[in-house]
């Protein structure tokens, strides 16, 4: 399975009633959505191809360890999901050849049936031109391999430089922060 796994153990930042409870719903939210970012972030970088499988199959899970500690990974699905989580996707979307495609491959034989579909889909041809589009395709790909694609690896990188997770971290430890010491007097927490 290709993934980009990703993990968070914040800290409470203020000691007044109700505060563990902001923060882990703050926390939850913005690890939550750095997921659903980092996933978006593949997904330009996938290749659609003729069905969009590997692009639909790249989803995000999400587990709650402790109030203020969570793990996640983003990952092509290659099988049922097999843990729930917080926030569910569709199982609809399955893709095995997710690993090829982000690292690429050796020469070899393609099934030429699926790249007679790619080629009557993507390059927009006849039955007989797409047999032998087909056929030549697969003859470079028999000598030469695929190409990597990194769609993983890429996306990884630009969400790392662009600090997006300490971004989204640091918003909600600052409106965790407002909200419990605006919704808690100064008084209640002696």
């Amino acid at each position: 399975m290709v993934s980009i796994e990703m993990k968070f153990k914040g800290k409470i930042l203020v000691d007044t009633p109700g505060a563990l409870e902001i923060f882990q719903a703050e926390y939850l939210n913005a690890f939550k959505d750095s997921l659903e970012t980092l996933r978006d972030m593949v997904r330009e970088r996938t290749p659609i191809g003729v069905s969009g499988t590997l692009f639909h199959s790249t989803t995000y899970l999400a587990k709650e360890l402790s109030p203020t500690e969570f793990e996640g990974k983003v990952f092509s699905r290659s099988e049922a999901e097999p843990a729930p989580s917080i926030f569910p996707t569709p199982a609809a979307w399955i893709c095995t050849y997710a690993p090829p495609v982000e690292s690429g491959t050796k020469p070899h034989w393609p099934p030429v049936l699926k790249l007679r579909e790619w080629a009557a889909t993507i390059l927009n041809l006849s039955e007989p031109e797409a047999s032998r589009a087909a056929f030549f395709i697969g003859r470079k790909i028999s000598r030469h391999g695929t190409r990597a694609r990194h769609m993983f690896r890429d996306a990884r990188q630009a969400f790392m430089s662009q600090g997006i997770f300490e971004k989204n971290i640091k918003e909600a430890a600052d409106l965790a922060t407002i909200k419990a010491t605006a919704e808690t007097p100064w008084w209640a927490a002696f």
